[in-house]
């Protein structure tokens, strides 16, 4: 069974999203991704395709399914551009408390491993 093909709108959907979403739900239905065209770049066509006997209530309930994994999925991408500037300065701030840069450019006290006398 084939459903679509659909369009996703690239301007409210991060495509990163879409792929995380139709990997999420890979045991139940395949997302197959078209690709843009000129006239409509920001629309990507999307078909979903069931395995053999799919009744249509099944069919209907995976890509209910579908459509609620893409919306978690692009809010977390959301998130993470939004928090990426807290997150590095946070791991900068834990990595400046280490002598770890100074080991890595020779500048340290112990450039690396010494030789076995």
């Amino acid at each position: 069974m084939t459903s679509g093909p659909i369009l996703l709108d690239l301007r409210t959907n991060r495509l990163t999203a879409v792929k995380k979403a139709a990997y999420r739900l890979a045991d139940r239905l395949t997302v197959a991704l078209g690709t843009p065209t000129a006239d409509a770049p920001d629309l990507l066509p999307v078909t979903f395709l069931f395995k053999p006997r799919t009744s249509e209530a099944t069919a209907a309930e995976a890509a209910r399914a579908f459509y609620q994994e893409l919306l978690d999925q692009e809010l977390r991408e959301q998130i993470a551009a939004e928090t990426a500037p807290l997150r590095a300065l946070i791991l900068a701030h834990a990595f400046s408390k280490t002598d770890l840069i100074q080991h890595m450019t020779g500048r340290g006290s112990s450039a690396g491993p010494k030789p076995d006398k």
